[in-house]
């Protein structure tokens, strides 16, 4: 237990109030519904939404520059990381929706929601390829399994986007 966690069992078992404890014995720090904590929290959750949309977006446009360079038929393969972008858009928004949903579940429940909500996330995925696959053909697939390659690169740049808009908010 932290120093703080300390300080207040010890001062619960004094006054004979019992704490609201885990399985590890610490004292549970409880946010209250409405409470200006809460608010900060989910301001910043929605942020960091944001900052991953952003490190998406900028890194596609780093690949369908690239592409463009390289490909001989741009424009299918332009459309192909659009597609791919948006299907990675997709996924850090409904993984984001899932993981709210899911810690409010208990530990059982919750790693069956977020098997079935993988199942989901990847059927999308496989479908935008095989989609534009059959219906653009050309560089377009490879242009959607780029931008959702970026999806993990823009994962990672997250932080460091995120430092940039909260210093411009």
């Amino acid at each position: 237990m932290t120093r703080n966690n300390e300080e207040k069992y010890l001062k619960n078992i004094i006054s004979n109030d019992s704490p609201e404890e885990d399985d590890d014995d610490e004292v549970v720090d409880i946010i209250e519904p409405g409470s200006e904590r809460e608010k900060e929290g989910i301001r910043d959750a929605r942020l960091t939404l944001v900052a991953m949309y952003v490190s998406l977006i900028v890194l596609s446009g780093i690949i369908m520059i690239a592409g463009a360079v390289v490909f001989e038929k741009k424009i299918t393969y332009c459309i192909g990381v659009i597609i791919g972008t948006m299907a990675g858009c997709f996924y850090m928004w409904h993984l984001n929706r899932s993981l709210a949903y899911a810690l409010n579940l208990d530990s059982g429940m919750a790693q069956k929601v977020m098997r079935k909500d993988i199942f989901i996330r990847l059927f999308v995925i496989i479908s935008a390829d095989i989609i534009i696959s059959a219906l653009i053909g050309g560089y377009a697939p490879i242009g959607v399994l780029g931008s959702l390659l970026t999806l993990k690169l823009s994962l990672y740049a997250t932080p460091f986007t995120l430092r940039i808009i909260k210093n411009k908010i």
